[in-house]
């Protein structure tokens, strides 16, 4: 005897089961097009924004590879230490010397409007700051407080533009990431309208330094 065929197909599906459905799938594709800061490899932006009208190469900001360089303008100061010594470091075409970049920015001022292809890796040692940024065309902004993590670390994943506002006096280190967590060599390129705000925040002759030291 043959059998209904109701009894092959599934029970229909309730209201709750499809509103749970929808709103499960709109929390996926959020999660997915706008990760958290520190969300790494898997946050990573679209490799085609380098050939958008809006982003630029940034300058090379004048630090050296080999010793300890600094550059200091009315935000606070940039330091780069290096370590070890050079078997052709990332000019030469080989690896970066092992580096950590150390940055003071006072309270009030701006720092990045910036993208890279490898992941950006900060660490607040003290002070406090917002970053701000390009997620699927939104603006994400995040608060970030020196001392204890998770707040303190922030993981930037490549080819996101970022900027940084300090909220106050604030100390944080700075380095790039690939592959495996081997350091990058800097490379920047500018995101205009987060760049320039750097620039106005600077204001006059100091905008010009923002824009000529790539940091």
């Amino acid at each position: 005897m043959a059998r209904p065929l109701s009894l092959f197909l599934p029970p229909p599906l309730s209201l709750r089961h499809l509103v749970l459905g929808v709103v499960t799938l709109c929390l996926v594709t959020y999660f997915r097009t706008h990760p958290r800061a520190g969300a790494g490899a898997a946050g990573a932006g679209a490799e085609y924004i380098y050939a958008s009208p809006l982003v630029r190469p940034a300058p090379a900001p004048g630090l050296a590879e080999t010793g300890d360089s600094e550059l200091v303008d009315t935000r606070g100061s940039y330091q780069r230490h290096a370590f070890g010594t050079n078997d052709g470091g990332a000019a030469g075409g080989g690896t970066p010397l092992p580096y950590v970049n150390v940055v003071y920015s006072r309270a009030g001022t701006l720092r990045s409007g910036d993208l890279h292809r490898c992941a950006q890796l900060n660490v607040l040692v003290t002070g406090a700051a917002t970053l701000t940024r390009l997620v699927a065309g939104d603006e994400l902004v995040t608060s970030h407080q020196g001392g204890l993590p998770p707040d303190s670390v922030v993981l930037i994943p490549p080819h996101v533009p970022h900027i940084w506002a300090f909220t106050a006096d604030t100390v944080m280190t700075e380095a790039w990431l690939g592959d495996g967590g081997a350091q990058c060599a800097f490379q920047a390129w500018y995101y205009e309208p987060f760049r320039e705000r750097v620039a106005a925040a600077m204001g006059g002759a100091n905008a010009t330094t923002a824009t000529a030291t790539g940091v």
